[in-house]
């Protein structure tokens, strides 16, 4: 009987598998479509039709079961990995993935660095300054910077790299902030994060950013969406098992900007994390917002002491 039972859990979990990869596709070009319209500061269109035609009812039941059968097939599952038991995503990765991240000339992520590296000297705003005017060659000047946001500024305000970009356009150089996901945020930050390559990440708990770890811990093992699931059940419970035929990752925030091949394009952190809420059926916090920023900083820490690969390359 235990062998038949374990049978039948298995033979759903598989059912659970091809029913997310079916959705997966179905949402497919809907999610491309809003990417692109996000990407261009655009509001994308609100779905009309009533929730119980988007999700029948018959099909949810279906995959709360199968997915609650895959939550319950291991009893014991591990806690979160700590110390050497950490592992970057790129460990995860094909070989002809992790050439691709490996070799500059292959990696596509490479146009945005060389695109942030013209940007870093591009004069702009009302003072007319460039990132070099204050900060000089960034290939000595910004060696570890991107290994340590996100963090507080000097008001007390938590920033992450793509923030703190925008935070020196509209203070020092009286520029305009560029839009979430846009093109020359993702540059400057990448050719930033660059520098970083090899450092390992140095996001420490300290009285300025003890309230907003909290936080950030808080979103990170709390249940969210229709199917009800936690970041911390996938990435830290379950970390390297499959679901929908992947495997799930740790999670560490390591290599972005990435280059994601789902995307065609690079993206942010909060990219990723948005896809992560759709997925689970869940409201998607703004770019931007502090929840998003919190949730990012306890990633950081969570990663402290792993090594930036910016720019990344992933699935």
């Amino acid at each position: 009987m235990p062998q038949r039972n374990e049978m039948l859990q298995r033979n759903e979990m598989l059912q659970c598998d091809e029913m997310l990869q079916h959705n997966e596709m179905l949402q497919c070009d809907e999610m491309l479509q809003r990417d692109e319209m996000l990407q261009h500061n655009e509001m994308p269109p609100r779905d009309e039709t009533p929730r119980a035609q988007r999700f029948p009812s018959s099909y949810l039941l279906s995959v709360l079961l199968s997915l609650a059968t895959l939550l319950s097939f291991n009893a014991s599952s591990q806690v979160d990995p700590v110390g050497a038991e950490r592992q970057s995503s790129y460990v995860l990765m094909s070989p002809d993935t992790k050439a691709m991240q490996d070799d500059p000339s292959l990696n596509p992520a490479t146009f945005a660095v060389l695109d942030g590296e013209v940007l870093w000297r591009e004069l702009a705003g009302k003072k007319n300054q460039s990132c070099a005017s204050c900060h000089g060659d960034a290939t000595v000047t910004m060696k570890g910077v991107a290994a340590s946001f996100p963090k507080a500024n000097s008001t007390g305000q938590l920033l992450n790299l793509e923030g703190r970009i925008n935070h020196c356009r509209t203070e020092h150089q009286a520029a305009t902030p560029f839009a979430f996901e846009s093109k020359p945020l993702l540059a400057l930050s990448a050719y930033v994060a660059t520098q970083s390559k090899g450092m390992p990440i140095t996001v420490e708990r300290t009285p300025a950013n003890e309230k907003a770890l909290a936080s950030g811990q808080r979103l990170f093992n709390q249940r969210m969406g229709q199917l009800n699931l936690s970041c911390a059940q996938c990435h830290a419970e379950r970390a390297g098992q499959k679901l929908a035929g992947n495997p799930i990752p740790q999670a560490h925030p390591t290599a972005y900007p990435i280059y994601r091949l789902e995307w065609q394009a690079v993206g942010s952190l909060e990219r990723r994390l948005r896809n992560c809420m759709v997925g689970v059926r869940a409201e998607p916090y703004a770019f931007g917002s502090n929840e998003f920023l919190e949730l990012e900083l306890f990633l950081a820490w969570r990663a402290r002491a792993m090594l930036v690969e910016s720019p990344g390359v992933r699935p």
